[in-house]
């Protein structure tokens, strides 16, 4: 609502489309930033888990769960959380 707000006095002089076409994009945007700052999250938390059950059970953890892993990866930008194999190199890169 607030960025409409900032916006709104260039909204008057596009067409419709062109507003309806801004709006969506914004709205894309928004979105993917919400996507990338939750899979950031997500890797911060396995890090947290890793260190508390230790390194070699998170790795073998994450490696069990990417065998039952279903989830469509080429929608990947679009996912709240990363791909496992991410996941998994995440957790060994750690100190």
């Amino acid at each position: 609502p607030i960025v409409i707000l900032i916006v709104s006095p260039y909204l008057l002089k596009v067409s419709i489309i062109g507003t309806l076409f801004l709006i969506f994009w914004i709205y894309i945007s928004g979105l993917l930033i919400h996507f990338y700052f939750s899979r950031q999250r997500e890797l911060r938390a396995d890090i947290f888990a890793a260190k508390e059950i230790g390194k070699d059970i998170g790795i073998s953890l994450m490696g069990a769960l990417s065998k039952k892993q279903t989830v469509n990866r080429m929608l990947g930008i679009f996912s709240t959380h990363p791909t496992m194999k991410t996941r998994i190199q995440n957790i060994k890169s750690m100190n």
